[in-house]
């Protein structure tokens, strides 16, 4: 964005004078941009903000980029039956059983399954 030269810092305190800051975001894992029918993630990119006034103004440089498309939106009716019988079952919070039978697209042995997985993985 900038055409920084071999005087870097020369060139940030210039940039400062005139009310422009540049910093670095460190520990970036990844950016996703979300589009209508796909999406864009770059991983390991190098972040740069640039503020100026009142704007902020993200440069961002890919260290590796995929295209993944985005899921289509399924609408699951969630019975509160179902949730109750996954709390009892399973012993984690309703708000937990109810996003495990999102995931599960309601199928209550796989939403259950989904919080067992879990378990296991975090011990």
């Amino acid at each position: 964005m900038f055409p920084f030269g071999r005087d870097l810092m020369k060139q940030l305190r210039q940039l400062k004078r005139l009310g422009i800051e540049v910093s670095m975001v460190s520990g970036v894992k990844r950016v996703i941009i979300e589009l209508e029918e796909k999406d864009i993630v770059i991983e390991n990119p190098q972040v740069t903000v640039v503020n100026f006034k009142s704007q902020k103004i993200y440069q961002v440089v890919p260290g590796t980029e995929k295209v993944v498309e985005a899921p289509k939106e399924v609408s699951v009716e969630i019975s509160e039956d179902d949730v109750k019988f996954i709390v009892e079952q399973t012993g984690v919070t309703p708000e937990e059983a109810r996003q495990a039978l999102i995931e599960a697209g309601g199928d209550i042995a796989q939403a259950i399954m989904i919080i067992e997985s879990r378990r296991s993985s975090s011990k």
